[in-house]
């Protein structure tokens, strides 16, 4: 029931991040704000997965070229207008589906930007020896491989077929040691998924000694729900927390939390870049922004994205004043779910909700600090949940419409 309300709660504050106003590109930026982290998208895959609503197309060689070509400009229109990046995640699609361009990308953030922190997301069919020293000349500290089951049946009923648990197993292995954070990505609540093939994938990773695991609920939007439960099986989110407990129960034998899906061995990066700062800038085709309070959301189409910034404009379609209640939401709910949060006088428009949260066990507040408790870890998975589902209805709209 707990879980349930803040699913609520969080379903109506989310609608902040979808109903938002339409523009055309704009000439000038927001204001640098520093200590604002930097995500750049690269949208290609061999094959797109049926479940992903992140922005992504068929990987064409020359359309690849073309978007790299792109966002360079992009890359320099911002460094033009005075921003400085220390933190950098690179995500997807999937990055490394043409290691050469992903290195181009690289080599043209650190020439521009003061990084200090590289986190790229990787498939397991992406990942040899070529391609690890490749990303370690490329400054990369943090390599996220996309796992998402090591079962080869529900890798075939989700759709994902560029590798089997096998190959995976293989190149986490090829890259462990390689890098300052390894981390594996899987996902729980897959229709077909039964706790007997959790249990499987929960003791391969501890069995491969990876430095860190995030475990991802399935979050479709209502869209990608339907087509799921027509090609596979019904979504049983009733499931979820039972499976979400022995995520719990069993990943606590060796690793520690870092956030409410994430698991790691010692002190690691994160990928969560949300989590860590309040502003942060989306580079790339379908990347968002939050800067200064304000919300922003780049053209989905290829064609549009490439169009903006070859006549100088900052590609963004849609944009929004977020107002300082649901601003303060946003910025306790990121904080929050990496189980920690220094209380802020902006918190202050919350007193209902943090009221809500504490008295029903969800978080406790120690001085100045807001903690998860462990009665609240399912809650707050579930608060994060669906705010992401909010988003990826937001990006399944302008997926469809090519905004």
């Amino acid at each position: 029931m707990l879980a349930k309300i803040v699913e609520w709660i969080v379903r109506r504050e989310g609608r902040s991040f979808t109903e938002l106003d339409r523009t055309n590109g704009w000439r000038r930026p927001p204001e640098p704000r520093e200590g604002a982290h930097l995500y750049v998208h690269m949208p290609f895959c061999r094959r797109p997965c049926p479940f992903c609503s992140f922005n992504r197309y068929p990987y064409v060689r020359e359309k690849a070229v073309s978007y790299i070509k792109a966002l360079k400009n992009e890359i320099e229109m911002y460094a033009s207008a005075d921003f400085d990046f220390s933190v950098l995640y690179v995500g997807g699609g999937t990055p490394t589906v043409d290691i050469e361009l992903l290195a181009e990308v690289l080599d043209k953030l650190r020439s521009t930007f003061s990084l200090e922190e590289i986190s790229v997301e990787a498939n397991p069919d992406d990942i040899d020896e070529e391609s690890i020293e490749i990303l370690r000349s490329c400054g990369v500290d943090r390599l996220s491989v996309g796992v998402q089951s090591f079962s080869d049946r529900i890798l075939r009923e989700m759709g994902r077929l560029s590798h089997t648990g096998e190959e995976a197993m293989r190149s986490i292995s090829l890259a462990e040691g390689r890098f300052k954070t390894l981390n594996v990505d899987l996902i729980f609540g897959l229709p077909n998924q039964s706790m007997m093939d959790l249990r499987r994938d929960l003791g391969i990773v501890k069995e491969l000694g990876v430095d860190q695991v995030t475990f991802y609920p399935l979050m479709p939007s209502p869209h990608k729900r339907n087509a799921l439960e027509r090609k596979f099986n019904r979504v049983r989110i009733e499931r979820e927390k039972e499976y979400y407990l022995e995520i719990l129960r069993n990943m606590r034998e060796r690793y520690r939390p870092s956030t409410v899906w994430c698991f790691s061995r010692g002190d690691h990066m994160i990928d969560e870049y949300i989590v860590r700062c309040d502003d942060y800038i989306g580079m790339g085709s379908g990347s968002m922004s939050l800067v200064g309070g304000r919300y922003y959301v780049n053209s989905f189409s290829l064609e549009r994205y490439s169009r903006f910034v070859e006549r100088g404009l900052f590609p963004v379609v849609f944009e929004k004043e977020l107002e300082p209640r649901k601003l303060a939401g946003y910025h306790f709910l990121t904080r929050i779910f990496g189980l920690e949060a220094d209380y802020r006088e902006e918190y202050n428009v919350l007193r209902k909700e943090l009221t809500f949260l504490r008295l029903f066990g969800i978080i406790e507040r120690k001085g100045e600090k807001l903690r998860v408790t462990e009665r609240g870890m399912y809650p707050m998975s579930v608060a994060m949940r669906e705010f992401f589902s909010c988003l990826n209805a937001l990006r399944e709209f302008c997926i469809e419409n090519q905004i």
